[in-house]
């Protein structure tokens, strides 16, 4: 798979969880992930966010997938990096809520992930989140 490509089937892997969370799909959410691993995590911004291993990611993700709200990002700038078969981005990309009225409301974030490239596709391995707060300067 030459560089281009690479990077463009990681952006789909980033964008097929973002739509896993929107549509709260427990199951795709869980296959967008390396869950036989045990060195997978989640790091959310929050006090206590920390999924570490596939049962408490496995966790994470069904807690997410269980709320009457849905949960997504809008992608500002993502910037993706693939040596062989892992990659790694980062992205500017504020955190939106979803009501059950279809109102949405955001927050600044970032986020940061890892994902590794097995059986014909690219799948999470790490995942950190931050909000920013406020400028430097």
């Amino acid at each position: 798979m030459d560089r281009t490509h690479a990077i463009e089937d990681v952006l789909k892997a980033i964008d097929a969880f973002d739509l896993a969370l929107r549509s709260r799909d427990r199951a795709a959410a869980e296959a967008a992930w390396l869950l036989d691993r045990e060195d997978v995590s989640i790091l959310g911004s929050a006090a206590g966010e920390e999924f570490i291993g596939a049962d408490a990611v496995r966790a994470c993700l069904t807690a997410l997938t269980s709320r009457s709200t849905a949960h997504g990002w809008r992608w500002v700038d993502r910037r993706v990096s693939v040596v062989g078969d892992v990659a790694w981005f980062i992205a500017d990309a504020p955190w939106q809520t979803v009501q059950p009225d279809g109102s949405i409301s955001e927050r600044p974030y970032r986020v940061t992930g890892v994902l590794a490239f097995r059986d014909q596709c690219w799948r999470w391995c790490q995942y950190h989140g931050s909000e920013p707060l406020g400028s430097v300067g």
